[in-house]
């Protein structure tokens, strides 16, 4: 059994984490989150599941959160009036 990665957030509906505390949130998960995904093996990467309509990849998924979340950093790094990474 794998334990669950947290990430805490903001309580109340309109907080928002400062792109500071963003970073230091995924930097405390960040070693947790590659040694579950890097033992996983090709196999399991390629393993299929439906989804919605359609059927994805774990990989595929994986691929596809980790994509939206690096867009929601960068878009809360310009709201908050930070120069996005290059």
């Amino acid at each position: 059994m794998i334990d669950a990665v947290r990430v805490r957030a903001a309580r109340a509906a309109r907080a928002v984490l400062s792109p500071g505390q963003v970073l230091h949130q995924l930097d405390l998960v960040s070693d947790r989150l590659v040694e579950v995904l890097g033992a996983l093996t090709p196999g399991e990467w390629r393993r299929v599941a439906r989804l919605g309509e359609g059927v994805i990849t774990l990989g595929g998924l994986i691929d596809d959160i980790l994509h939206g979340a690096r867009h929601d950093l960068l878009d809360l790094m310009e709201v908050e009036g930070g120069a996005p990474p290059a």
